[in-house]
């Protein structure tokens, strides 16, 4: 993304109060931008050179949470 990075995103999305999952993809993240990205409550971070092998099982996480937390919230 030209001028803006997915830590930007992120911090964007968090800023708004929103609870959205978010995924960062990266194969230029330093270590302090990984930690960052969980400060601010990333779901998951995949390494550009994994994509396709996790992306899936990431997806599944995802998709697991929000419906075990729908769930609660039904409770």
């Amino acid at each position: 993304m030209p001028n803006i990075n997915g830590i930007d995103v992120l911090r964007s999305i968090r800023a708004k109060k929103w609870t959205l999952p978010v995924i960062i993809i990266s194969g230029r993240a330093t270590p302090q931008q990984l930690e960052e990205a969980r400060r601010l409550g990333v779901t998951e971070v995949i390494g550009k050179p994994e994509i396709l092998k996790n992306f899936t099982a990431a997806l599944a996480r995802v998709a697991s949470t929000e419906s075990a937390s729908r769930n609660r919230s039904r409770g």
